[in-house]
C-alpha cells in the first residue's frame, strides 16, 4: 500500500512516491502583513498516534515566519481518557497548563486542533487504550466535553478561538 499523496493514476497508483521537496524561504510580498497578535496553537493527539508531519503542525511551521517575536507558539498534548482516572488526570493536567499560559500573557487567537481516529462501526472518536492497546470509543458528545472542557478558561480570554 501506498502513502496517501493526493494524486492518483486511474490504476489506483499514486502520482508521486513522496512528499515534494520544496527547498526555499518564506518570502513576503509587498501586501503581506506580519502578524503581532499572538495565536496559540494547541494540538490534541491520541496516545500513540504518529502525526509527523501532519496538517496541523505543518500549519504552524508554516506561518511561524510571519510572527515576530515567538509570537505563535505549538502545543502538543497527548490524551488517553477511557477511564475516570485517565479523564480526571488529563483535565487536572490541562488547568494547571491553562494557568501557565495565561501567565505568559493574552493569547489573542486559540486554534485547537484533534488528531484522532474513529470507530468504523459508530463513527465515534477514540478517547485512548483499554487493556492491551485497543481503542475504546466514546460517543461524541462525552468525548468533546470531556477534551475541551479544560481549556474553556483558556478559550474565555481570546478574541477568537477554532476548532
Amino acid at each position: 500500500m501506498h502513502i496517501n499523496n493526493g494524486f492518483y493514476y486511474s490504476n489506483g497508483q499514486p502520482v508521486l512516491d513522496r512528499f515534494l521537496n520544496i527547498l526555499s524561504t518564506p518570502e513576503l510580498s509587498l501586501h503581506a502583513k506580519i502578524s503581532s497578535a499572538p495565536v496559540l496553537f494547541i494540538h490534541l493527539k491520541i496516545v500513540d498516534y504518529n502525526a509527523t508531519g501532519g496538517s496541523f503542525e505543518l500549519a504552524y511551521h508554516f506561518l511561524k515566519p510571519y510572527f515576530p517575536c515567538g509570537r505563535i507558539k505549538y502545543h502538543e498534548v497527548v490524551f488517553d481518557i477511557t477511564t475516570t482516572a485517565k479523564a480526571h488526570g488529563y483535565q487536572r493536567g490541562i488547568h494547571t497548563m491553562v494557568h501557565a499560559l495565561k501567565n505568559q500573557g493574552k493569547w489573542d487567537h486559540v486554534v485547537i486542533g484533534i488528531s484522532n481516529h474513529m470507530d468504523n462501526d459508530n463513527g465515534n472518536p477514540f478517547a485512548g487504550y483499554e487493556g492491551k492497546k485497543k481503542y475504546i470509543a466514546a460517543p461524541v458528545d462525552n468525548f468533546l466535553e470531556i477534551i475541551l472542557k479544560p481549556w474553556q478558561g483558556l478559550i474565555d480570554h481570546t478574541s477568537e478561538s477554532y476548532l
